[in-house]
Protein backbone atom coordinates (compact mmCIF):
# COMPACT_ATOMS: atom_id res chain seq x y z
CA UNK A 1 0.00 0.00 0.00
CA UNK A 2 2.91 2.24 0.61
CA UNK A 3 1.55 4.20 2.53
CA UNK A 4 -1.98 5.04 0.30
CA UNK A 5 -4.85 4.49 1.95
CA UNK A 6 -7.56 6.18 -0.13
CA UNK A 7 -5.60 4.60 -3.64
CA UNK A 8 -5.62 0.84 -1.86
CA UNK A 9 -9.74 1.47 -0.99
CA UNK A 10 -10.42 2.24 -4.43
CA UNK A 11 -9.37 -1.10 -5.30
CA UNK A 12 -12.68 -2.63 -3.49
CA UNK A 13 -15.27 0.12 -5.26
CA UNK A 14 -16.29 -1.88 -8.51
CA UNK A 15 -17.07 1.42 -9.80
CA UNK A 16 -14.20 2.85 -9.28
CA UNK A 17 -12.55 4.30 -12.38
CA UNK A 18 -9.27 6.93 -13.74
CA UNK A 19 -7.70 7.98 -16.30
CA UNK A 20 -8.64 11.24 -18.81
CA UNK A 21 -11.30 11.41 -20.38
CA UNK A 22 -11.84 11.67 -24.62
CA UNK A 23 -12.59 14.91 -25.97
CA UNK A 24 -16.04 13.81 -27.06
CA UNK A 25 -19.16 15.79 -27.70
CA UNK A 26 -20.88 14.86 -24.44
CA UNK A 27 -17.57 15.59 -22.47
CA UNK A 28 -16.94 19.34 -24.18
CA UNK A 29 -20.81 19.77 -23.84
CA UNK A 30 -20.13 19.18 -20.04
CA UNK A 31 -17.18 21.33 -19.93
CA UNK A 32 -18.48 24.18 -21.59
CA UNK A 33 -21.46 24.26 -18.75
CA UNK A 34 -19.36 23.76 -16.16
CA UNK A 35 -17.47 27.03 -17.38
CA UNK A 36 -19.45 29.33 -19.13
CA UNK A 37 -18.39 32.33 -20.94
CA UNK A 38 -17.82 35.20 -18.23
CA UNK A 39 -20.73 37.83 -17.74
CA UNK A 40 -20.97 41.84 -18.17
CA UNK A 41 -19.14 43.40 -15.40
CA UNK A 42 -21.72 45.58 -13.17
CA UNK A 43 -21.09 48.44 -10.56
CA UNK A 44 -22.90 46.77 -7.92
CA UNK A 45 -20.52 43.35 -8.20
CA UNK A 46 -17.48 45.39 -7.59
CA UNK A 47 -15.12 45.47 -4.16
CA UNK A 48 -15.45 49.41 -3.46
CA UNK A 49 -13.43 51.38 -0.26
CA UNK A 50 -10.05 51.59 -0.45
CA UNK A 51 -7.54 48.82 -0.83
CA UNK A 52 -4.57 47.49 1.51
CA UNK A 53 -1.67 47.45 -0.28
CA UNK A 54 0.44 44.17 0.21
CA UNK A 55 3.41 45.34 -0.59
CA UNK A 56 5.04 46.19 2.08
CA UNK A 57 4.26 43.30 3.99
CA UNK A 58 6.65 41.35 4.74
CA UNK A 59 6.94 38.05 3.66
CA UNK A 60 9.44 34.85 5.47
CA UNK A 61 9.57 32.04 3.60
CA UNK A 62 12.34 29.96 3.91
CA UNK A 63 13.76 26.75 2.87
CA UNK A 64 12.74 24.73 5.77
CA UNK A 65 9.38 25.82 5.42
CA UNK A 66 9.33 24.54 2.05
CA UNK A 67 10.54 21.12 3.53
CA UNK A 68 7.88 20.80 5.73
CA UNK A 69 5.35 21.72 3.73
CA UNK A 70 6.74 19.55 0.38
CA UNK A 71 6.27 16.17 2.43
CA UNK A 72 2.17 17.18 2.96
CA UNK A 73 1.93 17.24 -0.74
CA UNK A 74 -0.63 14.58 -2.29
CA UNK A 75 -2.25 14.13 -6.06
CA UNK A 76 -1.09 13.15 -9.21
CA UNK A 77 0.89 14.33 -12.34
CA UNK A 78 -0.09 17.78 -13.85
CA UNK A 79 1.62 19.09 -17.10
CA UNK A 80 4.83 19.00 -16.27
CA UNK A 81 4.34 14.86 -15.73
CA UNK A 82 5.36 15.03 -11.99
CA UNK A 83 3.11 13.71 -9.17
CA UNK A 84 3.74 14.69 -5.54
CA UNK A 85 5.88 11.68 -4.79
CA UNK A 86 8.24 12.22 -7.38
CA UNK A 87 8.18 16.59 -6.18
CA UNK A 88 8.66 14.83 -2.31
CA UNK A 89 12.15 12.64 -3.21
CA UNK A 90 13.50 15.89 -5.45
CA UNK A 91 12.93 18.73 -2.73
CA UNK A 92 13.10 16.41 -0.05
CA UNK A 93 15.36 13.27 -0.32
CA UNK A 94 19.16 13.39 0.92
CA UNK A 95 20.42 11.41 -2.23
CA UNK A 96 20.22 14.94 -4.10
CA UNK A 97 22.33 16.15 -1.48
CA UNK A 98 23.17 20.39 -1.39
CA UNK A 99 21.45 20.40 -4.67
CA UNK A 100 17.64 19.48 -3.08
CA UNK A 101 18.42 22.66 -0.71
CA UNK A 102 18.94 24.84 -3.72
CA UNK A 103 15.92 24.29 -4.80
CA UNK A 104 13.94 24.32 -1.67
CA UNK A 105 15.54 28.09 -1.32
CA UNK A 106 15.13 29.05 -4.92
CA UNK A 107 11.30 27.86 -4.26
CA UNK A 108 11.43 30.17 -1.17
CA UNK A 109 13.28 32.66 -3.18
CA UNK A 110 10.42 32.99 -5.97
CA UNK A 111 7.56 32.39 -3.19
CA UNK A 112 8.72 36.08 -1.61
CA UNK A 113 9.44 37.59 -4.98
CA UNK A 114 6.21 37.38 -6.50
CA UNK A 115 3.85 38.01 -2.93
CA UNK A 116 5.77 41.83 -2.99
CA UNK A 117 5.00 42.34 -6.62
CA UNK A 118 1.89 44.51 -8.09
CA UNK A 119 -0.63 41.78 -9.24
CA UNK A 120 -0.84 43.86 -12.53
CA UNK A 121 2.46 41.92 -13.52
CA UNK A 122 1.36 38.26 -12.26
CA UNK A 123 -1.66 38.13 -14.62
CA UNK A 124 -1.29 34.71 -15.14
CA UNK A 125 -1.49 34.23 -11.56
CA UNK A 126 -4.37 36.30 -10.70
CA UNK A 127 -6.62 35.34 -13.92
CA UNK A 128 -8.70 32.95 -11.53
CA UNK A 129 -8.82 34.81 -8.27
CA UNK A 130 -12.04 34.09 -6.38
CA UNK A 131 -13.88 37.13 -5.27
CA UNK A 132 -15.29 36.53 -1.71
CA UNK A 133 -19.44 36.31 -2.02
CA UNK A 134 -21.92 37.96 0.61
CA UNK A 135 -24.50 35.19 0.59
CA UNK A 136 -26.40 37.61 2.74
CA UNK A 137 -28.58 34.98 4.91
CA UNK A 138 -31.64 35.77 6.28
CA UNK A 139 -32.68 38.04 3.66
CA UNK A 140 -35.75 36.36 2.65
CA UNK A 141 -38.63 35.86 5.11
CA UNK A 142 -39.47 32.14 6.29
CA UNK A 143 -36.03 30.50 4.49
CA UNK A 144 -33.26 28.89 6.49
CA UNK A 145 -30.32 28.88 4.28
CA UNK A 146 -26.90 27.24 5.07
CA UNK A 147 -23.64 27.35 2.44
CA UNK A 148 -20.70 25.27 1.95
CA UNK A 149 -18.07 27.06 -0.37
CA UNK A 150 -20.38 27.06 -3.68
CA UNK A 151 -22.64 24.12 -2.35
CA UNK A 152 -26.56 26.04 -1.01
CA UNK A 153 -29.05 24.18 1.25
CA UNK A 154 -32.32 25.98 2.11
CA UNK A 155 -35.79 25.34 3.75
CA UNK A 156 -38.43 27.23 3.79
CA UNK A 157 -42.05 27.56 2.70
CA UNK A 158 -42.90 27.53 -0.83
CA UNK A 159 -43.51 30.96 -2.08
CA UNK A 160 -40.88 31.93 -0.29
CA UNK A 161 -38.19 29.12 -1.58
CA UNK A 162 -39.11 30.30 -5.35
CA UNK A 163 -38.40 33.59 -4.67
CA UNK A 164 -34.92 32.88 -3.01
CA UNK A 165 -33.80 30.69 -5.80
CA UNK A 166 -34.91 33.27 -8.61
CA UNK A 167 -32.84 35.60 -6.39
CA UNK A 168 -29.87 33.48 -6.00
CA UNK A 169 -29.69 33.07 -10.15
CA UNK A 170 -29.50 36.76 -10.67
CA UNK A 171 -27.05 37.53 -7.55
CA UNK A 172 -24.95 35.22 -8.61
CA UNK A 173 -24.55 35.88 -12.37
CA UNK A 174 -23.29 39.61 -11.48
CA UNK A 175 -20.21 37.37 -9.57
CA UNK A 176 -19.67 34.51 -12.01
CA UNK A 177 -21.67 32.36 -9.71
CA UNK A 178 -24.17 30.03 -11.89
CA UNK A 179 -27.14 28.10 -10.80
CA UNK A 180 -26.58 24.74 -12.39
CA UNK A 181 -30.83 23.64 -11.74
CA UNK A 182 -30.00 20.62 -13.43
CA UNK A 183 -28.26 19.50 -10.25
CA UNK A 184 -30.70 21.09 -7.81
CA UNK A 185 -33.32 19.38 -5.92
CA UNK A 186 -36.68 20.73 -4.00
CA UNK A 187 -37.89 18.04 -1.68
CA UNK A 188 -41.44 18.50 -1.02
CA UNK A 189 -43.28 16.73 1.63
CA UNK A 190 -46.37 14.66 -0.12
CA UNK A 191 -48.87 16.71 1.84
CA UNK A 192 -47.44 20.06 0.87
CA UNK A 193 -49.09 19.94 -2.80
CA UNK A 194 -46.26 18.51 -4.77
CA UNK A 195 -48.24 19.33 -8.00
CA UNK A 196 -48.04 22.89 -7.16
CA UNK A 197 -44.34 22.89 -6.55
CA UNK A 198 -43.75 21.17 -10.13
CA UNK A 199 -46.50 24.09 -11.72
CA UNK A 200 -44.56 26.95 -9.45
CA UNK A 201 -40.77 25.36 -10.54
CA UNK A 202 -41.92 24.76 -14.15
CA UNK A 203 -39.52 27.24 -15.93
CA UNK A 204 -36.81 25.59 -13.86
CA UNK A 205 -34.88 22.37 -14.52
CA UNK A 206 -35.04 21.36 -11.08
CA UNK A 207 -35.96 18.05 -10.07
CA UNK A 208 -38.63 17.87 -7.50
CA UNK A 209 -38.75 14.53 -5.07
CA UNK A 210 -41.48 13.65 -2.25
CA UNK A 211 -39.31 11.03 -0.27
CA UNK A 212 -36.38 12.15 0.03
CA UNK A 213 -32.51 13.07 -1.37
CA UNK A 214 -29.16 12.92 -0.55
CA UNK A 215 -27.41 15.87 1.29
CA UNK A 216 -23.87 15.67 1.70
CA UNK A 217 -23.84 12.50 2.18
CA UNK A 218 -26.43 12.22 4.58
CA UNK A 219 -30.41 11.81 3.64
CA UNK A 220 -33.18 14.29 4.47
CA UNK A 221 -36.91 12.23 3.75
CA UNK A 222 -38.80 9.90 4.93
CA UNK A 223 -38.16 6.69 6.85
CA UNK A 224 -38.67 4.90 3.89
CA UNK A 225 -36.46 6.67 1.31
CA UNK A 226 -33.61 6.97 4.67
CA UNK A 227 -34.41 3.25 5.17
CA UNK A 228 -33.30 2.36 1.11
CA UNK A 229 -30.50 4.72 1.05
CA UNK A 230 -28.66 3.37 3.81
CA UNK A 231 -29.48 -0.48 2.71
CA UNK A 232 -27.97 0.37 -0.51
CA UNK A 233 -24.59 2.03 0.87
CA UNK A 234 -24.95 -1.16 3.71
CA UNK A 235 -24.99 -3.73 0.47
CA UNK A 236 -21.82 -1.84 -1.37
CA UNK A 237 -19.86 -2.35 2.06
CA UNK A 238 -20.44 -5.97 2.03
CA UNK A 239 -19.27 -6.58 -0.97
CA UNK A 240 -16.07 -4.51 -0.49
CA UNK A 241 -15.32 -6.27 3.14
CA UNK A 242 -15.77 -9.81 0.87
CA UNK A 243 -13.00 -8.63 -1.43
CA UNK A 244 -11.18 -7.09 1.60
CA UNK A 245 -11.31 -10.91 2.84
CA UNK A 246 -10.03 -11.98 -0.43
CA UNK A 247 -7.10 -9.71 -0.04
CA UNK A 248 -6.90 -11.10 3.55
CA UNK A 249 -6.38 -14.42 2.84
CA UNK A 250 -2.41 -13.40 0.95
CA UNK A 251 -1.98 -10.19 2.53
CA UNK A 252 -3.77 -10.38 6.26
CA UNK A 253 -1.70 -7.21 7.77
CA UNK A 254 -2.40 -5.00 4.65
CA UNK A 255 -5.94 -6.12 4.63
CA UNK A 256 -6.00 -5.29 8.79
CA UNK A 257 -4.07 -1.82 7.74
CA UNK A 258 -6.29 -1.06 5.08
CA UNK A 259 -9.50 -1.68 7.53
CA UNK A 260 -8.15 -0.41 10.63
CA UNK A 261 -6.79 3.18 8.85
CA UNK A 262 -9.03 3.74 6.16
CA UNK A 263 -12.12 1.58 5.34
CA UNK A 264 -14.01 1.58 9.02
CA UNK A 265 -14.03 5.26 8.55
CA UNK A 266 -16.65 5.02 5.55
CA UNK A 267 -19.46 4.59 7.92
CA UNK A 268 -18.19 7.07 10.67
CA UNK A 269 -20.23 9.74 8.61
CA UNK A 270 -23.03 7.94 8.08
CA UNK A 271 -23.67 6.56 12.06
CA UNK A 272 -22.75 10.18 12.74
CA UNK A 273 -25.54 11.98 10.59
CA UNK A 274 -28.07 9.87 10.03
CA UNK A 275 -30.41 8.48 13.26
CA UNK A 276 -31.74 4.99 14.10
CA UNK A 277 -29.95 3.52 11.53
CA UNK A 278 -28.09 0.87 14.12
CA UNK A 279 -30.09 -2.02 12.66
CA UNK A 280 -29.45 -1.50 9.27
CA UNK A 281 -26.17 -2.00 9.45
CA UNK A 282 -25.93 -5.72 10.57
CA UNK A 283 -25.16 -7.39 7.40
CA UNK A 284 -22.13 -5.15 7.75
CA UNK A 285 -21.15 -6.52 11.10
CA UNK A 286 -22.26 -10.55 9.80
CA UNK A 287 -19.51 -10.24 7.22
CA UNK A 288 -16.80 -8.55 9.60
CA UNK A 289 -17.40 -11.30 12.29
CA UNK A 290 -18.37 -14.35 9.93
CA UNK A 291 -16.15 -13.77 6.93
CA UNK A 292 -13.12 -10.70 7.26
CA UNK A 293 -12.09 -11.82 11.04
CA UNK A 294 -11.80 -15.66 10.61
CA UNK A 295 -10.36 -14.91 7.33
CA UNK A 296 -7.89 -12.44 8.48
CA UNK A 297 -7.09 -14.61 12.00
CA UNK A 298 -7.09 -18.02 10.04
CA UNK A 299 -9.65 -19.31 12.70
CA UNK A 300 -13.50 -18.87 13.40
CA UNK A 301 -14.07 -16.72 16.21
CA UNK A 302 -16.60 -16.99 19.22
CA UNK A 303 -18.86 -13.81 20.37
CA UNK A 304 -16.66 -13.14 23.22
CA UNK A 305 -13.76 -13.18 20.54
CA UNK A 306 -15.56 -10.69 18.65
CA UNK A 307 -16.10 -8.49 21.40
CA UNK A 308 -12.66 -8.37 22.48
CA UNK A 309 -11.42 -7.38 18.84
CA UNK A 310 -13.92 -4.46 19.07
CA UNK A 311 -11.59 -3.12 21.77
CA UNK A 312 -9.11 -0.71 20.68
CA UNK A 313 -5.25 -2.25 21.03
CA UNK A 314 -4.62 -0.45 24.09
CA UNK A 315 -7.08 -2.49 25.77
CA UNK A 316 -6.24 -5.87 23.93
CA UNK A 317 -8.12 -5.81 20.92
CA UNK A 318 -7.83 -5.39 17.54
CA UNK A 319 -9.76 -1.84 17.34
CA UNK A 320 -12.43 -3.12 14.78
CA UNK A 321 -15.58 -2.25 15.85
CA UNK A 322 -18.91 -3.72 16.16
CA UNK A 323 -20.53 -0.88 13.83
CA UNK A 324 -24.56 -1.24 14.40
CA UNK A 325 -22.98 -0.98 18.61
CA UNK A 326 -21.22 2.30 17.62
CA UNK A 327 -24.55 3.82 15.67
CA UNK A 328 -26.33 5.76 18.48
CA UNK A 329 -23.04 6.59 20.45
CA UNK A 330 -21.23 8.13 17.50
CA UNK A 331 -24.67 10.21 16.85
CA UNK A 332 -25.03 11.64 19.85
CA UNK A 333 -21.17 12.58 20.60
CA UNK A 334 -21.55 14.29 17.34
CA UNK A 335 -24.74 16.27 18.08
CA UNK A 336 -22.70 17.29 21.45
CA UNK A 337 -19.73 18.52 19.62
CA UNK A 338 -21.74 20.52 17.13
CA UNK A 339 -25.00 21.72 18.88
CA UNK A 340 -23.22 25.32 19.74
CA UNK A 341 -22.06 25.42 15.89
CA UNK A 342 -25.97 24.22 14.55
CA UNK A 343 -27.34 26.53 16.43
CA UNK A 344 -25.70 29.67 15.05
CA UNK A 345 -26.55 28.17 12.11
CA UNK A 346 -30.01 28.13 12.49
CA UNK A 347 -30.40 31.57 14.15
CA UNK A 348 -27.85 32.93 11.46
CA UNK A 349 -25.70 34.21 13.80
CA UNK A 350 -22.47 34.56 11.92
CA UNK A 351 -20.42 36.95 14.03
CA UNK A 352 -18.20 34.12 14.67
CA UNK A 353 -17.64 30.44 15.14
CA UNK A 354 -18.16 28.59 18.86
CA UNK A 355 -15.72 29.67 21.16
CA UNK A 356 -12.89 27.68 21.37
CA UNK A 357 -12.78 26.73 24.86
CA UNK A 358 -16.82 25.77 24.96
CA UNK A 359 -15.19 23.32 21.57
CA UNK A 360 -12.22 21.53 23.67
CA UNK A 361 -15.03 21.57 26.35
CA UNK A 362 -17.40 19.67 24.09
CA UNK A 363 -14.32 17.07 22.69
CA UNK A 364 -13.29 16.23 26.29
CA UNK A 365 -16.84 14.97 27.20
CA UNK A 366 -17.26 13.21 24.33
CA UNK A 367 -13.78 11.80 24.82
CA UNK A 368 -14.67 10.70 29.02
CA UNK A 369 -18.05 9.27 27.85
CA UNK A 370 -15.60 6.96 25.05
CA UNK A 371 -12.85 5.93 27.57
CA UNK A 372 -15.71 4.77 30.32
CA UNK A 373 -17.77 3.33 27.85
CA UNK A 374 -14.47 1.43 26.35
CA UNK A 375 -13.54 0.68 29.94
CA UNK A 376 -17.33 -0.68 30.75
CA UNK A 377 -17.13 -3.16 28.39
CA UNK A 378 -13.25 -4.41 28.58
CA UNK A 379 -14.17 -5.20 32.46
CA UNK A 380 -17.38 -6.51 31.41
CA UNK A 381 -15.89 -9.00 28.94
CA UNK A 382 -12.71 -9.69 31.51
CA UNK A 383 -15.83 -10.96 33.63
CA UNK A 384 -17.23 -13.25 31.55
CA UNK A 385 -14.35 -14.96 30.22
CA UNK A 386 -13.00 -15.41 33.40
CA UNK A 387 -16.94 -17.05 34.06
CA UNK A 388 -16.35 -19.05 32.01
CA UNK A 389 -13.02 -20.65 32.55
CA UNK A 390 -14.52 -21.27 35.54
CA UNK A 391 -17.58 -23.37 34.43
CA UNK A 392 -15.73 -25.87 31.96
CA UNK A 393 -15.20 -29.11 33.88
CA UNK A 394 -13.04 -31.87 32.51
CA UNK A 395 -14.66 -33.77 30.39
CA UNK A 396 -15.06 -38.04 31.49
CA UNK A 397 -13.85 -40.51 29.25
CA UNK A 398 -14.54 -44.55 29.91
CA UNK A 399 -12.12 -46.76 32.32
CA UNK A 400 -9.56 -48.66 30.57
CA UNK A 401 -11.55 -51.63 32.64
CA UNK A 402 -14.60 -51.41 30.82
CA UNK A 403 -12.42 -51.75 27.39
CA UNK A 404 -10.29 -54.17 28.80
CA UNK A 405 -11.43 -57.89 30.15
CA UNK A 406 -8.03 -58.02 31.88
CA UNK A 407 -8.32 -55.24 34.87
CA UNK A 408 -12.20 -56.34 34.88
CA UNK A 409 -12.49 -56.65 38.74
CA UNK A 410 -8.75 -55.39 39.55
CA UNK A 411 -8.90 -53.56 43.35
CA UNK A 412 -8.01 -49.76 43.28
CA UNK A 413 -4.75 -49.13 44.43
CA UNK A 414 -4.82 -46.34 47.58
CA UNK A 415 -1.76 -45.12 46.28
CA UNK A 416 -0.95 -42.71 43.45
CA UNK A 417 0.17 -44.86 40.44
CA UNK A 418 3.11 -44.14 38.56
CA UNK A 419 3.28 -42.99 34.80
CA UNK A 420 2.55 -45.35 32.15
CA UNK A 421 5.28 -46.22 30.12
CA UNK A 422 4.01 -43.57 27.25
CA UNK A 423 4.34 -41.33 29.04
CA UNK A 424 0.35 -40.30 29.68
CA UNK A 425 -0.48 -38.79 33.15
CA UNK A 426 -2.43 -40.31 35.61
CA UNK A 427 -6.37 -39.33 35.35
CA UNK A 428 -8.43 -38.76 38.40
CA UNK A 429 -11.13 -41.86 38.99
CA UNK A 430 -11.15 -42.30 34.96
CA UNK A 431 -11.52 -38.70 34.25
CA UNK A 432 -9.47 -37.70 31.64
CA UNK A 433 -6.58 -35.04 33.24
CA UNK A 434 -6.68 -31.60 33.44
CA UNK A 435 -4.22 -30.03 30.61
CA UNK A 436 -1.99 -27.90 33.38
CA UNK A 437 -1.94 -30.64 36.33
CA UNK A 438 -3.40 -29.59 39.65
CA UNK A 439 -2.44 -28.11 42.42
CA UNK A 440 0.36 -29.72 44.78
CA UNK A 441 -0.67 -30.54 48.57
CA UNK A 442 0.52 -29.09 51.00
CA UNK A 443 3.16 -31.07 52.19
CA UNK A 444 4.63 -30.81 48.93
CA UNK A 445 4.07 -33.93 47.26
CA UNK A 446 2.25 -34.02 43.81
CA UNK A 447 -1.63 -35.09 43.73
CA UNK A 448 -2.43 -38.49 43.97
CA UNK A 449 -5.45 -39.71 42.26
CA UNK A 450 -7.21 -43.30 42.38
CA UNK A 451 -7.75 -45.62 39.21
CA UNK A 452 -5.18 -43.90 36.46
CA UNK A 453 -5.99 -44.96 33.25
CA UNK A 454 -3.68 -43.49 29.96
CA UNK A 455 -5.35 -40.57 27.95
CA UNK A 456 -4.29 -39.77 24.21
CA UNK A 457 -4.69 -36.22 25.18
CA UNK A 458 -2.94 -36.23 29.00
CA UNK A 459 -0.36 -33.87 29.57
CA UNK A 460 3.27 -34.67 30.47
CA UNK A 461 3.85 -35.73 33.93
CA UNK A 462 5.77 -33.71 36.11
CA UNK A 463 8.97 -34.87 37.87
CA UNK A 464 8.54 -35.14 41.98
Amino acid sequence: MQGKINTTLRLLEENSSVGVLPLSDEVMKNLGKKHPLPSEIKSDSLLHGPITDLRDVAVDINEQDVLFFARLMRGSAGPSGLDANQYVRILCSKQFYCEGKSLREQIAMFAKKIASLDPSCLEAYTACRLIPLDKSPGNFDGVKQVWLADDCSAAGPLDSFFAFFNQTIVEGEKFGYYVNSTKSWLVVKKHYDPEGAAELFKDCDIKIATEGQRLLGAVIGSTTFKEEYVNSKVETWCNELNRLSDIAKCHPQAAYAAFVHGYKHKFTYCIRTIPDIGHLLKPVEEVIANVFLPTLLGQEISQIDRQIWALPTRLGGLGIPCIPNEAEFNLSSSKVISAQLCAQLVKHWISGLPSAEDLSHAKLTVRNDRRERLHAASLSLHHQARGLALSIEPTSEPSSKDSDPSLKGAEPSSKCSEPSSNGSAPSSNGSAPRSNGSEPSSNGSEPCFNDSVPSSNASEPSSQ
